[in-house]
């Protein structure tokens, strides 16, 4: 039988919303079937933040039992996402935004300190 223990753990995003979840049994699934993510979808935007969770198991094999709640563990950010991050809310904002940024990582803009910029002539 199953545990929760961090080996056991599985994480998935549900429209948008971080969730944490374990079955027990033998050879439970490690991920979620079209019915189970539609259950969670409907438990979440009732406001539940956590739940017994149960799976059907397919042509007469054992259901499993298990629990899910939103996850709320920090998370690990990569340099890489958090450019890419920055880079989506620049270019929702102002053109100017944009400019600057890319002058920036072209080495076309150089910081002086003190919040100044000088702009290396073409």
């Amino acid at each position: 039988m199953s545990t929760n223990n961090a080996e056991n753990r599985n994480h998935a995003n549900i429209d948008g919303t971080a969730i944490v979840w374990w079955l027990t049994g033998e050879n439970a699934p490690k991920e979620l079937d079209e019915a189970t993510i539609e259950h969670l979808e409907a438990m979440i935007l009732a406001g539940n933040r956590e739940g017994e969770l149960l799976v059907s198991g397919a042509n007469d094999e054992p259901g499993h039992r298990g629990w899910w709640e939103l996850d709320f563990s920090p998370k690990t950010v990569t340099a890489e996402d958090a450019v890419k991050d920055i880079v989506e809310v620049l270019l929702e904002s102002d053109t100017l935004l944009v400019t600057i940024y890319n002058q920036l990582c072209n080495g076309k803009l150089e910081y002086k300190g003190d919040s100044v910029f000088e702009l290396t002539p073409d």
